[in-house]
């Protein structure tokens, strides 16, 4: 895989737990462009770290 294109939609939410914490083997990525649509949710174009 070459680039990463994510969707964030930002909600607080408050407690509980992170779908992020542990478990997962951690990558480094470069942030290639980002956007704020008008809805508020941010499309991020990512690509690995080399």
């Amino acid at each position: 895989m070459d680039e990463f294109l994510l969707t964030i939609c930002p909600v607080f939410l408050g407690g509980g737990r992170s779908v992020f914490d542990g478990g997962v083997e951690k990558i480094r990525l470069k942030l290639l462009s980002s956007r704020t649509l008008k809805s508020g949710i941010i499309a991020a174009r990512y690509e690995l770290e080399k």
